[in-house]
């Protein structure tokens, strides 16, 4: 909602899309831009100033006496059980979907086909144990209410939860190919295979990949064999149990050539760089190229000397430093048999702190909570602060020190007192901080939202 300064006029618009609303007149002249949740243990609303400190309670409206509430999608799962619900005077629909095969189109443009059809039975539990999880992963309990008498005061479902495995990332790095297998799902998956095969199907190589928590990231290294040179591959994973998404579990891999044999980290720290990441000004940059010769650099087109450069048992090294803004380091194998190996990489050099790719996973978080990530250009300390809508702040994770790059904080999706949150909405900032002399220049901070699930 938007108040106008002397004219007493208030617009309130959508949380989702920005689109219009409603208007009317206030007794307030002021200027405020509020949100709010409804707090249905309380029976109240929460509005809060997103840009001040002042908090609103107020009673809800009475409200229409009948209508229809549709709850957020359950699953993926692996076998539905039952869903228990508190109320009365409710009838209640339950539709499905599964990610790989769309229903029919409801009236909403969502691929959801009716599975099971109720009124609410003595003791509130319905039995989903009839409804095949393999044809329908995800649900969705549609609850309508006829008249005013009617009541829906709360709901839950269970159900085992489905594993969801997917290749993440694939890449080639010095002769070895690097797979990254997340899980997307809501609990620990069962242990799985990843095959690397030629597009025609035939298997190379098999890396076993063990459980994996909820939003964890496990590595299968590859040894690249002859085979790449001429044929493409593919990786794919063999799941150990049923998978919520297979459209997820295959990749193809990133296509080899001696332009890979030279790759950028920091140094010392050795994280890997690639296009459109954020250093710090001064950061030492490490190039690795894999034989023997002299590295030839450039920056930005112009001959560049290395700060230093030395041999090792696996190929030429050279470390360098950029000055800031956006930067483009060229750096090419010169081998001794006339042979030229060479790689670019651009780069946002920057002379303050700053913090990227902020990201909540996985997001809707579940039972298991969920994991702040970022990246920053260099060392500092990091936190993350989590408020409600109504802009009250319930937790401050405790901060991590870093020397830069990626940062993950878990949270458990409690508060500062160590409750379970409500389902709904709330608001994150992860902020970066480091001594300086310049506290202006040494800040810096992301927001995004995060949903608690159910």
């Amino acid at each position: 909602m938007l108040e106008y300064v002397g004219q007493r006029r208030i617009r309130a618009v959508s949380a989702l899309d920005g689109s219009f609303v409603d208007e009317w007149t206030s007794d307030q002249d002021v200027t405020r831009v509020i949100t709010g949740q409804y707090d249905w243990t309380n029976d109240h609303v929460w509005l809060g100033d997103l840009r001040g400190s002042g908090l609103f309670r107020y009673r809800r409206d009475d409200g229409p006496a009948t209508g229809q509430l549709r709850s957020p999608d359950i699953g993926p799962a692996a076998a539905w059980r039952s869903v228990r619900m508190a109320g009365n005077g409710i009838h209640l629909r339950i539709e499905g979907r599964h990610t790989q095969e769309p229903r029919t189109e409801d009236h909403n443009g969502g691929n959801w086909v009716e599975v099971l059809q109720d009124s609410l039975p003595a003791g509130g539990v319905i039995d989903l144990t009839g409804i095949d999880a393999t044809q329908y992963r995800y649900l969705r309990l549609v609850a309508r209410i006829d008249s005013a008498a009617g009541l829906l005061a709360q709901w839950g479902a269970d159900f085992a939860h489905a594993s969801d495995l997917e290749v993440a990332d694939v890449v080639v790095d010095a002769g070895t190919i690097l797979v990254a297998v997340r899980n997307r799902g809501l609990g620990l998956s069962a242990p799985a295979s990843a095959h690397l095969l030629t597009k025609s199907g035939h298997v190379l190589a098999t890396g076993q990949i063990g459980a994996v928590a909820a939003g964890d990231t496990a590595l299968v290294h590859f040894v690249e064999p002859p085979e790449a040179a001429t044929q493409a591959l593919r990786v794919w994973l063999a799941t150990g149990d049923a998978d919520a998404d297979p459209t997820n579990d295959r990749a193809d891999v990133p296509h080899t050539s001696p332009f890979e044999r030279v790759v950028f980290r920091t140094w010392p720290q050795g994280q890997r760089l690639h296009n459109g990441d954020g250093v710090a000004a001064g950061q030492a940059i490490l190039v690795q190229a894999a034989g023997r010769g002299r590295i030839a650099l450039h920056v930005d087109g112009v001959p560049t000397t290395a700060d230093s450069s030395w041999l090792e048992a696996a190929g030429a090294r050279a470390v360098l430093r950029l000055a800031a803004g956006r930067r483009r380091l060229e750096a090419q194998l010169l081998a001794a048999d006339g042979a030229t190996h060479g790689a670019e990489l651009r780069l946002k050099v920057a002379a303050v702190l700053t913090l990227r790719n902020a990201l909540a996973v996985p997001n809707p978080v579940g039972r298991d909570g969920t994991r702040f990530t970022c990246y920053v250009s260099g060392a500092c300390q990091v936190t993350v602060e989590i408020y409600s809508v109504g802009g009250r702040r319930i937790r401050r994770l405790d901060p991590v020190d870093t020397d830069g790059g990626f940062v993950v904080l878990p949270w458990d999706g409690r508060d500062g007192d160590g409750q379970p949150l409500a389902t709904g909405s709330y608001l994150y900032v992860i902020h970066a901080r480091s001594e300086g002399n310049a506290p202006g220049d040494h800040n810096s901070a992301r927001r995004g939202v995060v949903v608690v699930a159910p």
